[in-house]
């Protein structure tokens, strides 16, 4: 899959790479799903946990459902100092709306990490295990729109993204 996106992503031995330098470091897939009602699976490994003092904001998450540059939904692993905390936010011309919150704690080991978009539910799982699920009563985002990474001030490691119709 090609992708296209921020300076702070590059392709090293197979692997994408954040440099997590920066905030809200972007890059979509460039490719489009057929289907409105897809999964996004991607196994990512955060290379460096924050150290809950030197910066604020950290995050690494799954843009679904992208439209004309706004990200669409993005569900994350984020926090005010640490990555402990699971969200699922809708960003759109009105900016940010987050929606839903869920305990996670990240550690340094692989994970494959699923965002799921059917219809108006999503989800995400993590190795198999769904850590939220919620309801976006307004279907802000009904067509396929594109898919995407996003990290921030989080070096990661990403070994294999795909999508997969549902």
């Amino acid at each position: 899959m090609i992708f296209s996106g921020d300076a702070g992503w590059k392709i090293s031995n197979g692997a994408l790479l954040s440099s997590g330098n920066n905030t809200d470091e972007t890059i979509w897939a460039q490719f489009v799903p057929s289907t409105a009602n897809y999964a996004i699976e991607a196994q990512i490994q955060v290379l460096t946990l924050p150290d809950g003092r030197s910066y604020s904001g950290p995050a690494v998450g799954l843009l679904l459902r992208g439209q004309q540059g706004w990200p669409g939904y993005l569900v994350e692993i984020s926090g005010s100092f640490v990555l402990d905390t699971a969200e699922l936010s809708t960003i759109g011309e009105q900016g940010p709306v987050n929606k839903l919150e869920a305990h996670y704690s990240v550690n340094l080991k692989p994970h494959i990490y699923r965002a799921e978009v059917k219809d108006t539910v999503i989800k995400l799982i993590i190795d198999t295990v769904t850590i939220f699920e919620d309801r976006d009563k307004e279907n802000l985002f009904p067509s396929s729109g594109q898919v995407g990474l996003m990290t921030s001030l989080v070096p990661v490691k990403v070994t294999s993204f795909k999508v997969i119709a549902l």
